[in-house]
């Protein structure tokens, strides 16, 4: 297993023995989310922020600028959760980087779409199979309906 996948560690972490009994912690499902959080977050920067110089943030804006053919600052900030000024910081990294471009709105001259370029598709595309590499290393010890099922238990959370 890589040395980004979680399950390695918690296999070793449950064989040692512990100076501190954190069963508890171990038991509450905010402590694990947290902890794979800490390793998606670490891992994702080793394999996508460094090689690709993305942020988490701007990697989603350029999957969702990819999945829909054009979307608003307010669309992404809304469907990112990041607030709107930050996400005019993030388009701007994006545009000086000239993988997305911005475009007025035909049918409403006051609206702004904002589209993937060339260079944006292409990033987007080798940025997100890393990603799909990645989690599938990091997943490798769970089976393919216990992933699915986690993926369908985290989409009913409501924040």
């Amino acid at each position: 297993m890589s040395k980004d996948a979680p399950g390695a560690a918690n296999n070793a972490d449950d064989a040692t023995p512990s100076t501190s009994d954190d069963s508890v912690l171990r038991s509450l499902v905010g402590y694990q989310v947290r902890r794979a959080d800490i390793a998606m977050r670490q891992a994702f920067a080793r394999r996508i922020g460094t090689p690709f110089g993305l942020t988490p943030v701007e990697f989603s804006v350029l999957v969702l600028l990819g999945e829909s053919a054009q979307l608003t600052h307010k669309q992404l900030s809304e469907a990112l959760a990041v607030a709107p000024s930050n996400m005019v910081l993030v388009v701007g990294r994006l545009r000086k980087r000239e993988l997305i471009t911005r475009t007025r709105n035909p049918d409403d001259g006051r609206s702004i779409f904002l589209l993937l370029t060339e260079a944006g598709q292409a990033l987007r595309d080798q940025a997100r199979a890393e990603v799909e590499r990645m989690e599938d290393e990091m997943f490798a010890g769970v089976d393919r309906q216990a992933r699915a099922q986690l993926l369908h238990t985290l989409r009913q959370l409501r924040f």
